[in-house]
């Protein structure tokens, strides 16, 4: 209640030592003619803070377990040791470094202004210097964050502590010790002054005076004084900003104004839309009252301002505002990112759809109603898909849309736009985009051909009206159709519309084309030629498919033989069938050489086929025992309702 301390910090690389000046009570506000003391053993470096307590002066020195404890009348100085070590100011640790650190005559606090996470926010450690300077309890993570490197320092007073920056208006905060909880806020310098330059603060409790100090580069060095507590006059208190909202629905405040007798002015203001002035809604409400005639498209902001005098000259109690409660409705909130897309699966062959999923969440207090998703394929200006949805909050909301790959090659984007018809906090995130990948088809199809269900080879006989069937059979989803075929008979294009040509599909998985070919072919040599691709342009081969082939239009048996001749045991018979119809009978007569009927072969008809045909023979007679070696004439006979057709031809059995 004396004298102020003051600390003259010295460097790391300064051999000088650090200094104390003693500042009587009386003092005029400025430095100059203040009593410097000169400590001649105190060398040491002096970190943030010293400290008057119980007689003695402590320094910090940035040692996490001592203080130096000065005696000021003679200058002798001693390490005192804290057993449980003090908070680092920038890390809210017990580690070497800079240490904020004061006494209220009592107890002596700690502070940081970062906890150990190292988030900004306020910590606050106790020690009792009349228990071994023990700490008190543990320490007091409060509700205030801090303005980080800007805080300059700390007073204790009544129960609360009061930390200040430098930065900008010198603000000040009050934080209840006993619990730590955040009460309110104030600039320490004239807002229409600007910035004074106030650094470090002390409270006097035996005077209830504050003092401060002006130490900043530009300002001249002074010591101000304010009273600790007083009553004022006249004063007013405003509200935060309350909104957005999409409707008001009430609103509560309370005023603890026992023993008041001044006068209480209430104003509820809105902030005009248009004019973006503040205008007065109502003046003097009821503490409660309801907001329903507040029209949120013209006010979407409202504010509360209450102003107070009190002409008693602090005989009475103030008056106190305690609580503000408002509710509404407040907007919602959309947000979509690149990360709302899933494609399943992400990377698939041309043909196969996929299913896209989106993701649209509202962070906000309000549901969105009639949200509007468009999709666009990359650089296209027509939508890919266009959907509405609803959006309750704190809720998600997918949309689904299968794709359509068959037009579709290798990496394609999407691109989504969220529309929303009336207000919500932002819209810069209302766009997003992904892509998924499609792979081109690059196996080659099947592709098979058959006359009268029986494949060829080059100068077979066919029939002069066969059934031609083609088939081409794919692994893709994508369809085939006739373009994908090129047929020519005797260097003649074959056209689906002009010909006997009948085209089906069957689709994936079973995907196959089929061709059905009737002709009626005149006698001679014919050549037929094919070409035929999938919808991804692979062709079923290298080259095309050609084969040659002779028709005969009349029908007969031609070409009869039997082989092997001479056999051993059995033999086979050959022919060619020719023409358009399959005989009626056909018959092979074995004789002996005598002439005597010795086996009688009955062909069935179903068996035979236009073209080259053979028929197995055991080698047996009618009894079933092989016949003997020798030579043997056998007679073919050929039936077509009235035609007949006959031969006789000889063969011989060797063993």
């Amino acid at each position: 209640g004396k004298y102020l301390y003051m600390a003259n910090k010295t460097y790391y690389n300064n051999i000088q030592p650090s200094a104390i000046y003693k500042i009587g009570t009386g003092f005029n506000g400025t430095v100059k003619g203040v009593q410097y003391d000169s400590i001649p053993n105190f060398r040491t470096q002096i970190w943030n803070s010293i400290f008057y307590h119980d007689g003695y002066i402590y320094v910090a020195t940035g040692d996490a377990y001592n203080l130096v404890k000065v005696d000021p009348l003679t200058g002798i100085s001693e390490n005192l040791h804290i057993p449980s070590g003090m908070l680092d100011n920038s890390s809210g640790k017990v580690i070497t470094g800079s240490q904020y650190i004061i006494s209220d005559g009592e107890f002596v606090y700690n502070l940081a202004f970062k906890d150990s996470t190292g988030i900004n926010r306020f910590l606050i450690r106790k020690f009792d210097p009349s228990n071994n300077w023990e700490r008190v309890g543990d320490d007091l993570l409060t509700s205030s964050t801090s303005w980080g490197s800007a805080f300059s320092g700390f007073f204790v007073a009544e129960n609360y502590i009061y930390p200040a920056e430098s930065f900008s208006f010198g603000y000040m905060r009050r934080i209840r010790l006993s619990d730590g909880f955040f009460e309110e806020e104030w600039a320490t310098n004239s807002l229409s002054q600007g910035y004074q330059g106030y650094h470090g603060w002390c409270y006097d409790k035996e005077h209830d005076l504050v003092y401060t100090s002006i130490a900043r580069s530009g300002f001249t060095p002074q010591f101000r004084t304010f009273v600790g507590n007083y009553k004022e006059e006249e004063g007013y208190v405003r509200s935060p900003v309350i909104g957005p909202s999409t409707k008001w629905d009430y609103i509560n405040y309370d005023l603890l104004s026992d023993g008041y007798t001044g006068t209480t002015f209430t104003y509820l203001k809105g902030l005009n839309r248009s004019t973006k002035q503040w205008d007065t809604l109502f003046v003097n409400p009821d503490q409660h009252f309801s907001l329903s005639s507040v029209s949120s498209d013209d006010y979407q902001y409202i504010r509360l301002y209450m102003e107070f005098s009190d002409s008693t000259g602090g005989i009475t109690e103030p008056v106190k505002f305690s609580k503000l409660q408002v509710k509404y409705t407040s907007l919602p909130e959309l947000i979509i990112t690149n990360k709302d897309f899933s494609f399943t699966p992400d990377s698939l062959m041309q043909g196969f759809p996929i299913q896209m999923n989106f993701s649209t969440r509202n962070i906000g207090y309000a549901i969105a109603d009639s949200v509007k998703l468009t999709f666009y394929l990359g650089n296209a200006e027509t939508p890919l898909y266009q959907t509405y949805i609803n959006v309750k909050p704190d809720s998600t909301v997918i949309a689904s849309y299968i794709i359509d790959t068959s037009p579709l090659l290798f990496f394609n984007t999407v691109n989504v736009e969220l529309e929303y018809p009336t207000d919500e906090y932002y819209s810069f995130n209302n766009l997003a985009l992904d892509s998924f990948f499609v792979a081109r088809d690059s196996l080659r199809p099947a592709f098979e051909v058959v006359f009268d269900g029986e494949e060829i080879l080059n100068g077979d006989i066919i029939s002069s009206k066969p059934e031609i069937l083609m088939t081409l059979s794919d692994n893709s989803p994508l369809p085939i159709d006739t373009s994908y075929f090129f047929i020519y008979l005797d260097n003649e294009v074959k056209s689906f519309k002009n010909d006997t040509l009948q085209y089906t599909y069957t689709p994936y998985p079973n995907s196959k084309a089929t061709i059905a070919w009737n002709p009626e072919l005149p006698n001679g040599r014919h050549i037929m030629e094919v070409l035929a691709k999938d919808a991804s342009g692979n062709y079923f081969d290298s080259t095309s498919f050609r084969i040659s082939f002779f028709v005969n239009t009349e029908n007969e048996i031609l070409d009869v033989y039997n082989y092997p001749n001479p056999f051993t045991e059995n033999t086979y018979f050959t022919f060619n069938i020719t023409g358009s119809v399959m005989p009626d009978e056909l018959k092979v007569k074995v004789y002996t050489i005598a002439g005597r009927l010795i086996k009688e072969i009955d062909i069935p008809p179903s068996s035979l086929k236009f073209g080259f045909n053979n028929y197995h023979w055991d080698g047996r007679d009618e009894d079933g025992d092989l016949i003997a070696n020798g030579v043997y004439f056998y007679r073919v006979i050929y039936k077509n309702g009235t035609e007949v057709i006959t031969d006789i031809y000889k063969m011989a059995k060797l063993k």
